[in-house]
């Protein structure tokens, strides 16, 4: 099954997308890098797709690019979390790295928490470890069920976001795919 997939960044660009047949929706900030949007985007942004028959999934960072977040940061998020979740958002997209350039499982653990019942996907943090750890990463996102894992350099079953839905997590499903549109 095909999943259409756009990052928006505003809300002309929500609705150019649903328009153009995009059946879901990542919003994001519009700052470089990207981070959480503000709550009236996420409000209006899953009214409307959801009236159009779309998901919504929203970003979940501090503005970092390297992703590595302190403990304050990681709260503030785990209070977007709950924000968006109140909001009626289908999922949330999370990243978080050690500063010796790992996943940050307890905080990412933290998050995932926080989300109860909806939708996670590993964001693009996957893309700043060594090649020699996407595969322990892989499998780690599969033992915490996580729904997808978002990458723009890793070969991940020749996908952009991959579902985690394979009982090994080094041969991953193509049961389904998303294409991811920056």
């Amino acid at each position: 099954m095909l999943i259409k997939n756009k990052v928006v960044t505003n809300f002309a660009a929500v609705i150019a997308a649903l328009n153009a047949g995009y059946t879901h929706l990542t919003i994001a900030s519009a700052t470089s890098p990207l981070t959480t949007p503000s709550h009236g985007f996420i409000a209006e942004t899953v009214r409307y797709a959801h009236e159009h028959g779309a998901a919504v999934d929203v970003l979940i960072a501090a503005p970092k690019p390297d992703y590595i977040y302190n403990d304050s940061e990681i709260k503030i998020m785990e209070a977007d979390v709950f924000t968006v979740q109140s909001l009626g958002a289908d999922g949330v997209i999370i990243n978080a790295l050690t500063d010796k350039g790992g996943l940050d499982s307890s905080s990412l653990v933290q998050l995932i928490a926080a989300a109860g019942g909806m939708q996670v996907s590993l964001g693009w943090s996957i893309d700043q470890l060594a090649p020699s750890q996407v595969t322990a990463a892989i499998k780690w996102a599969h033992d915490q069920q996580l729904d997808h894992i978002y990458s723009t350099q890793h070969d991940l079953s020749d996908s952009l976001v991959v579902p985690v839905v394979a009982s090994d997590a080094a041969d991953l499903s193509d049961q389904y795919r998303f294409i991811l549109e920056l």
